[in-house]
């Protein structure tokens, strides 16, 4: 089945199954489609599987029927905590995939401003105010003080050069300004 035939498919779940998958990808910021692939032992299918922090703290309560599962709002991260997961997810990628970093990630800046260095002056003498933070366990520096839709921007950017699905940078590049996924091509529909 081809992917987008497999997008278009309709699967009929009862209430608790479908709640579960959703509360799972809340959990673990993964798409619908890698949270039943994985449980059938099947490749997810991305380079890499990145893991938000502390996401699993965060849990939504339970749905009492289909209309409220399809009425899930996004809850926006306040702005220190936007910073800290934009740091785990660069940092999981740049070790997980060093060499592609390497080579993609200077490609990535604004007119002036530097988005990523091998250290703080190369990031911050690029533009006024522009700060930079250590990538936790690498050596590289990002800018960080930009607003939450740029830091998605620069992330999903990032992410199509590196060769994740559309789908998976999507929700992953919104995951540092939404404190739960954003699930795009799904709907709930009560018989």
């Amino acid at each position: 089945m081809s992917v987008n035939a497999f997008a278009s498919t309709t699967i009929r779940l009862p209430l608790k199954t479908a709640e579960a998958i959703i509360h799972q990808c809340e959990r673990e910021f993964l798409l619908p489609r890698q949270v039943i692939a994985r449980n059938f032992g099947e490749p997810i299918g991305e380079p890499v599987i990145l893991k938000i922090p502390d996401q699993d703290r965060w849990y939504l309560p339970g749905y009492k029927d289909f209309p409220a599962l399809q009425k899930r709002e996004a809850v926006s991260r306040p702005w220190g905590e936007q910073k800290k997961v934009y740091l785990s997810v660069l940092s999981q990628i740049a070790k997980a995939m060093p060499g592609k970093f390497a080579e993609y990630a200077p490609s990535l800046h604004g007119t002036k401003r530097v988005y990523f260095g091998r250290s703080r002056a190369e990031v911050e003498h690029t533009g006024k105010g522009n700060e930079a933070a250590k990538i936790p366990e690498t050596d590289w520096w990002a800018s960080v003080n930009k607003e939450g839709y740029k830091k998605q921007k620069t992330l999903a950017d990032l992410m199509g050069l590196l060769g994740f699905s559309a789908d998976y940078t999507a929700l992953i590049s919104w995951a540092p300004c939404h404190k739960f996924p954003v699930l795009p091509g799904i709907q709930f529909k009560s018989d």
